[in-house]
Order: C-alpha cells, then sequence, then structure tokens
C-alpha cells in the first residue's frame, strides 16, 4: 500500500497519513509514504514503525520529470492501493496512479476551503472517475463536494481523524510540565491557554488577540496565550504583533514558532483555543481533548458535534470576540478540579469516537472494499 502527501511536515493531514501509516504497518501491512519536498518532522516516527519513505523531488507546479520519477515509482512499488492525501497529491495521485497500473485508487480531502475555488471544484469533478472512493474528514467537506463538484453522496466516505491515545497517558510528568511552563514563563498562578496550529489567515487569531484586549485587567493579568506554530505568511506574522502592540497585549501573548514535540505542550496549558473561520477536523482540538484539557472552539465545521458545549468544552460563533471572552473569563475562572473533570469527560468522549485504531479500521475497511470492486 501506497500513502501519497506533499511532505512529513508538522500540518494536520501530514500528523493523519502518519497515523495512517503506523496503524496499517501494526496490522501487518506493506506500507509505503511518498513525498515530494523535503519537510521531515514526522519522519522519525515512520522509520520507528518500519515504514518506508520515498522522496520524489518537485521542482516547480509542473514538473515533467517529477511525474516521470513519480509514475517511476508508483510502477516499480505495485501497490494494491494508493491513498493520496490533500489537493495537489490527490490531483497527480489519481492521473499518475492510474496511468502506473494502480487499479484502486482512493482520495482524500482534507477541510473545506477547496469549496471556495472553482478551478478546484472542476478538478474534482474532473477526477471523479479516476478515483475508487473518496475520503472527507467532515460532514462539510463532503456536502462541498456534492455540492461543486457533482460528486454522489454514495462515493464519498466520512472517516474522522484519528489520535493514538498513549500520545496523552492520563498520568502527566509533573517535571516536564512544571519545565514547559517555567521555559515559557508562566507562573504557577498563571492561566496558560495554548494555540497549536500554524500562523495562517483562516486560523483567525486577530480574534483571540480582540477578545484577550476585552478581559477586565484582572483577568488578563493572570492570562498567557502561547502560539506553537510555524508563520506561513511573513505579513500576517508581522501584522499580528503589531496588533498586540496596538491592543496593549503584548505581554499576555507568545509567539513560540513550530514545536517539534507539542504533545509534550498540552498538559502543562489549562486550557486550548481554536479561532478558525474554516476547518475540516482540527487535530489540535481532538489532541486538547485527549489530554483532557478545557477546548474552547469556534463553531464550525463538524465542532459542533465533537464539543458539546458546557460538557466536554465551549464553543462560540466563529469571529465574535465578545463572546470568545465571556468564554475566556468563564474558563479562568474555573478551579483546578472544575477544569479537571470538564477535561475527563473531553477525553472519555474522543477515545470513545476519535481512535487512531478506529480511523485506521475505516480506512482498512474502505480500501478492501474499493479494492474487490476494482477486481470484478
Amino acid at each position: 500500500m501506497v500513502l501519497f502527501v506533499d511532505s512529513l511536515g508538522s500540518g494536520g493531514a501530514q500528523r493523519q497519513i502518519v497515523e495512517l501509516a503506523c496503524g496499517l504497518r501494526e496490522r501487518g501491512k506493506t506500507v509505503r509514504v511518498v513525498i515530494y519536498h523535503s519537510l521531515m518532522h514526522y519522519a522519525e516516527r515512520l522509520v520507528a514503525a518500519g515504514v518506508a519513505i520515498d522522496f520524489v523531488k518537485k521542482r516547480g507546479p509542473l514538473d515533467v520529470w517529477f511525474l516521470f520519477n513519480l509514475w517511476r515509482n508508483f510502477r516499480r512499488a505495485e501497490p494494491q492501493v494508493l491513498i493520496a492525501f490533500l489537493n495537489v497529491p490527490g490531483l497527480w495521485g489519481r492521473i499518475i496512479g492510474r496511468l502506473a497500473g494502480i487499479k484502486t485508487v482512493v482520495n482524500s480531502t482534507r477541510g473545506t476551503a477547496i469549496g471556495e475555488s472553482t478551478l478546484w471544484m472542476l478538478i474534482e469533478r474532473t477526477c471523479g472517475p479516476l478515483t475508487s472512493a473518496t475520503v472527507v474528514n467532515a460532514r462539510e467537506t463532503k456536502s462541498i463536494l456534492i455540492a461543486g463538484a457533482g460528486r454522489q453522496p454514495e462515493s464519498i466516505s466520512i472517516i474522522p481523524n484519528g489520535i493514538d491515545p498513549s500520545r496523552f497517558p492520563m498520568s502527566c510528568d509533573d517535571a516536564t510540565t512544571r519545565s514547559v511552563r517555567a521555559n515559557l514563563g508562566v507562573g504557577e498562578d498563571e492561566h496558560l491557554l495554548l494555540m497549536a496550529g500554524r500562523i495562517h489567515p483562516l486560523k483567525n487569531h486577530a480574534c483571540m488577540f480582540e477578545a484577550v484586549a476585552a478581559l477586565e485587567p484582572e483577568l488578563r493579568e493572570r492570562l498567557k496565550v502561547v502560539i506553537a506554530g510555524k508563520a506561513v505568511d511573513c505579513n500576517l506574522f508581522q501584522a499580528l504583533q503589531e496588533l498586540a502592540e496596538s491592543l496593549s497585549i503584548t505581554r499576555h501573548v507568545h509567539f513560540a514558532g513550530e514545536v517539534k514535540d507539542v504533545d509534550a505542550w498540552y498538559p502543562a496549558a489549562d486550557s486550548t483555543a481554536l479561532t478558525s473561520v474554516k476547518e475540516g477536523l482540527p487535530n489540535s482540538v481532538l489532541e486538547s481533548m485527549f489530554a483532557g484539557r478545557v477546548t474552547i472552539a469556534s463553531r464550525i465545521s463538524d465542532l459542533g458535534e465533537i464539543i458539546r458545549h458546557g460538557e466536554t468544552g465551549f464553543l462560540f460563533e466563529s469571529g465574535d470576540h465578545r463572546g470568545l471572552a465571556e468564554l475566556l473569563k468563564c474558563v479562568i475562572r474555573m478551579s483546578p478540579a472544575e477544569r479537571l473533570a470538564m477535561g475527563a469527560k473531553a477525553r472519555a468522549h474522543a477515545v470513545e469516537r476519535y481512535s487512531s485504531n478506529t480511523m485506521v479500521d475505516a480506512f482498512e475497511e474502505l480500501c478492501f472494499a474499493s479494492a474487490a470492486e476494482s477486481r470484478r
């Protein structure tokens, strides 16, 4: 089986393809991951699991030599199933995969932003006949492909993201937790709110900044917002720094950059937040719940089903910084016992529905059925 994605960078789709590859390998499957950008954030885990990594260099948007080498890689591997994640790998995976003679090609569309591009809707409509099965991780994405790309509902399977519970053990290392907080300059009496994810316009960090500025001074003094993720847009990063300065909240916000082992940061946090305007199924929300943290998220995509407001976390309307500020007040004022109780409920709910084993089971079943259909 070949899994095809752009890179092994620190993105959510890349994290999921690693979870899938390792899960399939644990079940005795022969798995290769093919990438074309040299980011290797997750490479170590794949190698440890016995998953082969093939790097096929891509030099530009339309690199004919890359396409030939990709075809040659697929021909040599002769997989029974090819699974492509993300839009560009999905395009080339379907075209080159079919030309290489692969009979079962599964495409996984992640996120909802694809619906804003007429070009990608046309590509999805055109590539439909090349697709054995389509996987999305949210209901909204399925609706977009049905309405915008003319796809049949039965051709699209919803497989939510999966998290390995062992990444977030019930008993945390207190020394590591104290070390993370100390390195971030967060005191024992301060409230550490973690925002894990890249700095991108869709993440809408400005909403959080405005919410922090709207807090009463006494509550704001207790809050430290830590953003753990790389900036994909330098201009946006600078604009956020300037916004924090103009709102006089600079000392309440810390840009940590890309974090190699963000898993160790969740237990150190008192709460987490996601302020995105568009998402498929964000890993950061699931990771927060698996870590037993209080999670605040904008009410987008399927998050209304994942988070039970007031029970396993809190939801606010996307872009409503005043509504977010009210939730921040509530969370900061919660006692440690109240936060632990909500976090325990969140973890139990997430483990039951969103474990990596559940995700791998669903992919394995879908691939088996699609391969059987291809042999008819």
